[in-house]
């Protein structure tokens, strides 16, 4: 704005840009333009007849007796911006084949001192994506890639090789109700450091931040016994170590691992959901370590639950608990002493 404040100080042209819609970005007018108040209201149409202004904005390059107006090819975004030189004085209109050259020069001078503005806002959104994208697949604790990192990175890998293996602390929550949350995350952080130096060890591969106490392994699988020999392994390392916290403050976990299964498959996210499973499984069945099963009914038994607790709950809604009382009669008092309560529920037929 000051650059043009001070430009036509020096030239015969009021200087102006216009958007796709005839709206005035820069006018010479301060009452006028985008930083007034009458931005969506005083158009190019209103500064100069709406016949010329019409043609002005359907041509790269367009002039009438009262202006000049080109567009700028060379700013790369979607408001079309044009520039518009608006004779100070009407009788000075047939001068424009003389002062082109002029024209060209403030053409030039624009690009040059918008240049730097274009080169960078042009990057802004890419550079943003990129740090949201970051952010996204990103543990803020540990600076692991997480979950969705996981999905991501193997969205088009095809590894029939590799399997996923979980690490969960399973007493997590004890410390942080025993110590606090700040002493719970710094176990978390020193966890991963020990782990951050298992990978490549022992085909473990890539390491993962999953949920709030579980991590996962991307694992080269060879067979089921070293696979069985590793988890056992990493299982055992990882109970056995002291977890160092601030002041030399020490911590054992307990932990326990899964595997998803070992048949050859390209689905990574798959694999994640067997792994998931089988860690279920484990902790229902109380084992340390345990290999997803397709023949285990974990998954199935999930689902009838599920079932169940939505039939429960329409029932409750829709008044369709039944209730029947059922006496309990005393063969030598002979009268009924008590009632037995029974409840079912009414389901479709």
């Amino acid at each position: 704005t000051e650059f043009f404040e001070e430009f036509e100080k020096n030239v015969l042209y009021d200087v102006m840009l216009v958007d796709k819609d005839g709206k005035f970005i820069l006018h010479s007018n301060k009452n006028h333009g985008i930083l007034s108040n009458t931005f969506d209201t005083f158009l190019f149409k209103d500064a100069f007849d709406k016949e010329n202004t019409s043609l002005a904005l359907k041509s790269d390059e367009y002039s009438s007796n009262t202006f000049y107006s080109k567009r700028l090819k060379q700013l790369k975004n979607s408001q079309n911006l044009r520039l518009v030189l608006g004779l100070k004085y009407h009788e000075l209109a047939s001068s424009k084949e003389k002062d082109r050259d002029l024209t060209y020069l403030i053409f030039i001078l624009l690009v040059l001192l918008l240049l730097p503005l274009i080169i960078y806002f042009s990057k802004a959104p890419d550079n943003l994506k990129n740090k949201l994208k970051t952010q996204m697949i990103t543990d803020n604790l540990t600076n692991l890639s997480n979950k969705e990192g996981l999905l991501y990175e193997y969205k088009n890998n095809k590894s029939l090789d590799k399997i996923v293996v979980v690490v969960q602390i399973d007493n997590f929550l004890k410390v942080a109700n025993a110590y606090g949350y700040k002493v719970a995350n710094q176990l978390l952080k020193s966890i991963t450091r020990f782990l951050e130096e298992y990978q490549y060890r022992n085909r473990f591969l890539e390491l993962y931040k999953l949920d709030r106490d579980s991590f996962a392994f991307i694992y080269s699988f060879e067979n089921r016994n070293i696979l069985k020999k590793d988890l056992e392994r990493l299982y055992k390392d990882v109970e056995n170590e002291e977890y160092v916290i601030r002041n030399n403050f020490k911590i054992l976990v307990e932990c326990t691992v899964s595997s998803s299964s070992i048949e050859p498959s390209t689905n990574i996210s798959r694999k994640l959901e067997e792994a998931e499973v089988a860690l279920e499984t484990a902790h229902h069945k109380k084992n340390d370590i345990y290999i997803y099963n397709k023949n285990d009914r974990r998954v199935e038994l999930n689902k009838d639950n599920i079932r169940l607790a939505t039939k429960v709950k329409k029932a409750i809604e829709n008044d369709d608990v039944l209730v029947y009382f059922q006496p309990i009669y005393n063969n030598k008092t002979k009268v009924i002493e008590k009632y037995e309560t029974l409840v079912r529920l009414k389901y479709e037929d």
